[in-house]
Formats: structure tokens, sequence, C-alpha cells
């Protein structure tokens, strides 16, 4: 594994499909993320993924989900070994955290059946990663291979005005299938903490790559198009600034194994300020009021329709400050 560099990114300078072909280009900076990968490769590859997310957020989501799942599967069939795993390193892989829409549920007798929403990637992967509920509401991690079962995708619930590649689908089993070997343990337990661990930091990592990228474009058009902006682009400088030594010096945390209330309350307080400053920036670029960033085909518009997707990411601004717990002053 190699670092980015810049002249390697502008690769990503088109709308791509996350597919064998762009899965393989990426394997030379993203190692597969492991229990077994060093505290050096760990930081490495949240760094490239940062910059990757600058230039290509959609590809970058779908990098984060793809390795979530692979992440998830290696640590609970090495659990198991109740069944031999395929070679997964050469297999595209979706994954889906409980979400309220979801019908799926563990029965008693280890079947299930129903509905699985906001699943990125399920066009193009081998196998899908799962967090669904059991009859004791316990989030439970499943997997399947997905030429060993019946199922059907369903994309009309949706139709994404960014992060295009990623466009979400709802997975549907009409029929009972008994899941007794596909059970991977329960989500919460402390065998899974570094996948918790790993979901988190991507998604504080993407966002503080989307709202560098579009402050960067916003400055731009505000230059080429001589608007005076210049004391709000400087303000989200400086918050930007702030974020990002945050996220530099919490970078190690990808290596604790020990995870703490005190240590959510601070990721919360990354995430949610993370979310938040998203959300101030997109509002700037509506008070600046250029159509130029609503226009499809503008070279403005591709970044802010992607912040529009990623700053409502599960649920609102609101509800996060409301709900979560946060690190104390």
């Amino acid at each position: 594994m190699i670092e980015f560099k810049i002249e390697e990114l502008e690769f990503f300078s088109k709308e791509l499909k996350f597919n064998t072909e762009l899965k393989l280009f990426l394997n030379t900076y993203f190692d597969s993320f492991s229990t077994k990968m060093t505290p050096y490769n760990k930081i490495l590859w949240f760094k490239n993924l940062f910059l990757l997310a600058k230039h290509d957020l959609s590809t970058a989501h779908c990098l984060q989900h793809h390795s979530m799942a692979h992440l998830i599967l290696n640590i609970g069939l090495d659990k198991k070994l109740t069944r031999s795993p395929k070679n997964i390193d050469n297999m595209i892989g979706c994954y889906s955290g409980y979400k309220k829409l979801d019908t799926v549920v563990i029965n008693d007798n280890n079947t299930i059946k129903g509905q699985k929403y906001w699943t990125s990637l399920l066009d193009e992967s081998d196998y899908a990663v799962f967090q669904v509920l059991n009859t004791k509401n316990e989030k439970t991690y499943i997997y399947f291979y997905l030429n060993e079962i019946n199922y059907k995708i369903n994309f009309d619930h949706f139709d994404p005005i960014g992060m295009v590649t990623a466009n979400p689908g709802v997975f549907i089993i009409e029929n009972d299938i008994d899941i007794s070997n596909n059970i991977l343990g329960n989500a919460e337990s402390s065998d899974f903490f570094l996948t918790k661990n790993f979901h988190n930091y991507c998604f504080i990592t993407n966002f503080l790559a989307c709202s560098i990228s579009l402050l960067e474009q916003l400055e731009i058009y505000c230059l080429e198009n001589k608007i005076n902006a210049e004391y709000l682009i400087k303000k989200h400088k400086l918050e930007l600034s702030s974020l990002k030594l945050m996220w530099l010096d919490n970078l190690e945390t990808i290596n604790i194994d020990n995870l703490s209330d005190e240590f959510w309350h601070k990721r919360n307080t990354q995430y949610v300020n993370g979310k938040k400053m998203i959300n101030e920036i997109v509002s700037t670029v509506l008070t600046v009021g250029s159509s130029l960033f609503l226009d499809k085909h503008s070279k403005f518009s591709q970044k802010f329709r992607d912040a529009l997707m990623l700053c409502s990411h599960q649920g609102t601004l609101f509800d996060d400050i409301i709900n979560q717990n946060f690190l104390k002053i």
C-alpha cells in the first residue's frame, strides 16, 4: 500500500462504476482493512481515503462500505470457523447497517425474509453483510454470498442527486431463507469493536474531505465571478483548520481496542461537528446564490450535490445534536 499522489487522483475526475476493475486499481492504495494491519498502514489507509474523498466522494463512500463488509466478514468467519471462507479478497462486498425502515428480522428458527433498505453497491457485489435485528432486538451481523440465494433488488425508491456511484437500493427476500450458517455474531460485542471504530472514522474523514473540496470550489467560483465572500470563506477555512487538526490528532484512535463511553463522546463530538460544517458551507453556497451549483453539467455542481447527499447522512443534524452525547465542557 502506497500513498496517493495528485496525478493518480486525476483518474477520478470522471464518473466511475465501483466494479472489479476499479477495485483492482484501488488495491495499490488501500489494503484490505483488517485486525492484522500495522498501526502505520491503518493511518495511511485513512489518509488515502481523505485524498480520494476530496476528489470523488462517491467512490470513497463505496470503498468504505465495501471495506466494512470485508472487515466484518473476515472477523466473523475467524470467530465462527463453521464454514470455509471463499477468497473474498477478489470479490466486492456491500454493507448496510440497521435501518428503521428494514423489515428483515432473524426469527427464532434462524430464518429471515423481508426488505433491507439503503444498501449501496448491490448491483456490483458478490456478497452482502447486513446488520439486522433478532427477536430480542439485538443488532446482529449476517452475510450471504449472493449467487447462493434468491433475492431481488429495487432501485425505484430513491433517485439520488449526488454520490450516484453509491446509488442505494432495496434488498428483497420474498421467501424464508435459513441463515443458521450465516450469522456472524452480535454487532455490539467486543469481537467487532474494530468495525464500529473503522466505520465511524470513515464518515468523519469523508465529512472533512467533502467540506474542504466544496469550499475550494466556492472560493474559485467567487474569484472568477468577482463576488466578495472573503469573510465567509476565511471563517470556514478557520473552522476547517480546527477540524483537520482534530482529525489528524485522532487518527491514532483507529488503533484503540477499548471503545469506552468517553471514546464515543469524543467521536460523537467530531462526527456532529463534521456534519455541521458541511451544512454551513452548503448554506454559504446558497447565500452566494449561483445556479451553476445546481446545474448538472456545471463544473461546480458535482461536489455541491454530493455534499447535499452526505450532510443528511443517517438522519438530520438536528436529531444528532438532540440525541448524541458529547465531550463535556
